[in-house]
């Protein structure tokens, strides 16, 4: 079984297809539709100015 699929940002979640789903506390889940569902993928926010940019400022 495959691990789960981790970004070292949202754009580059972006530009592989994926699609922001929900925030948690380290980072951004994605998301990608397939033929058999749905593949999950963490996004790990590293920095406080893509931290902000994708929590709408939130702290």
């Amino acid at each position: 079984m495959a691990g789960i699929v981790t970004f070292g940002s949202v754009d580059t979640a972006l530009r592989a297809g994926y699609h922001v789903y929900d925030r948690t506390n380290d980072g951004i889940l994605v998301r990608k539709e397939t033929p058999f569902g749905f593949a999950l993928a963490v996004v790990w926010l590293r920095n406080a100015i893509e931290t902000q940019r994708w929590s709408g400022g939130r702290p």
